[in-house]
């Protein structure tokens, strides 16, 4: 048989502190996006997204097929980020605007670079990220 959980168990309090933490944290999140120091109705029907400013597809030269193992970093100044990897696709600098210095890596190819690489906030009423698209294409060493 299940056994029931009391209302002052530690698993209850768990719940209802992490269902508090989760409205408290939807209601912020709601508040910033529509908060560009003036509520406007410019800025209400933006939507809560969170834009790659970086989107690097990562292919071996040779085959064309993307390298899911490829490992990468941005540098904005003193700033690292460490790139994600969504099969091949690295992602990164996300509603970061700035001026990155790109190293990619993987297992067996030569490393690859890009320096000066500017990611723009978008001028529209959401203020959105503008997205890079490059193609690093490794070669095998």
């Amino acid at each position: 048989m299940g056994q029931q959980m009391s209302p002052s168990s530690p698993r209850s309090t768990y719940r209802k502190v992490l269902l508090k933490a989760l409205g408290m944290m939807s209601a912020s999140l709601a508040a910033l996006a529509l908060y560009d120091g003036k509520f406007s109705s410019s800025t209400v029907g933006c939507r809560l997204v969170a834009r790659p400013g970086l989107r690097i597809d990562v292919i071996d030269v040779a085959t064309g097929a993307p390298l899911e193992e490829a490992v990468g970093i941005a540098s904005d100044g003193p700033d690292l980020e460490p790139l994600q990897n969504f099969r091949g696709r690295l992602l990164g600098a996300f509603e970061r605007p700035g001026r990155y210095d790109i190293s990619i890596a993987a297992s067996g190819y030569q490393s690859w670079t890009r320096t000066e690489v500017w990611v723009r906030r978008d001028r529209g009423p959401c203020h959105y990220i503008q997205p890079v698209q490059l193609q690093a294409q490794l070669v095998h060493d």
